[in-house]
């Protein structure tokens, strides 16, 4: 799985976003899922038992990323900014839970990765974005993963895009 974490990090790395070295093993804060995880003040997401949600201490003030854990492998990854590094050529709309969003999703050698990318409308414009990322996993692990992003729900003052996209 370190080669699935450089993908997360080259990810974030390549939006221009700076930051110290991460690692999944160290400085993180760990809590058992439940059932709904609150994903800062901006929505919350729905776990199974056996997914953590794990976030880095402060990374920056204008982004933050939280990780979904499936036991001690990397399933997920939410970025939450006005900055996502993310692919729009041969992006497709789609709607989930009523949201509009667009998708990039790639398999190869039968390995899923998938980019979701909603616009977040509120008061205050921040934040703008939430990307959802996984790379190079399973159909099960990858069903997992779109399961767990279709369950986001977006908090009081934050709501998602919901209109026709604008082409």
């Amino acid at each position: 799985m370190n080669h699935q974490r450089a993908h997360i990090l080259l990810t974030i790395i390549v939006a221009g976003l700076m930051f110290a070295p991460l690692s999944l093993n160290s400085g993180m804060r760990a809590q058992q899922a439940s059932s709904r995880q609150e994903l800062g003040d901006v929505a919350s997401i729905d776990l199974p038992p056996r997914m953590t949600l794990s976030k880095p201490e402060p990374m920056s003030l204008d982004f933050k990323v939280f990780y979904v854990l499936l036991g001690d492998e990397l399933l997920l990854g939410l970025y939450f900014g006005n900055a996502p590094s993310f692919e729009y050529d041969g992006a497709e709309v789609t709607r989930i839970d009523g949201c509009t969003a667009l998708s990039n999703a790639q398999t190869v050698s039968a390995a899923k990765s998938r980019d979701v990318l909603f616009a977040i409308e509120n008061a205050n414009q921040y934040p703008q974005k939430l990307h959802a990322f996984y790379r190079e996993l399973n159909s099960d692990e990858a069903r997992l993963a779109d399961a767990a992003i279709a369950s986001i729900v977006f908090l009081k003052g934050h709501d998602c895009f919901k209109g026709d996209p604008v082409k």
